[in-house]
C-alpha cells in the first residue's frame, strides 16, 4: 500500500494513548463502588491514585492535542 510502517505504528499508539481514559475512568467509578463490587472494592487510596494517574494521562493527552494543533506536528 505504500504506507510507512513507522507512522502507522506511531499513530495507532498515539489513538490508543487518547481512547485510555474512556474505559479507564468508569472503571476506577465502579471499582469503587461497594454495591456493585462488594468484598472486592477498591481500598480508598487506591481509588484516589487511580483517579490521579488518569488525571496524569489526561494532561498528557491535552499536551499532546495542544501541540499537535499549535504545532502543526
Amino acid at each position: 500500500m505504500g504506507l510507512d510502517p513507522l507512522k502507522i505504528l506511531v499513530y495507532s499508539q498515539v489513538a490508543l494513548s487518547l481512547l485510555i481514559p474512556l474505559p479507564l475512568i468508569p472503571l476506577i467509578y465502579y471499582s469503587s463502588k461497594r454495591e456493585i463490587m462488594g468484598e472486592f472494592t477498591n481500598t480508598k487510596f487506591t481509588t484516589m491514585l487511580a483517579y490521579l494517574f488518569a488525571v496524569i494521562i489526561l494532561i498528557f493527552n491535552g499536551y499532546l492535542l495542544y501541540q499537535v494543533f499549535t504545532s502543526g506536528i
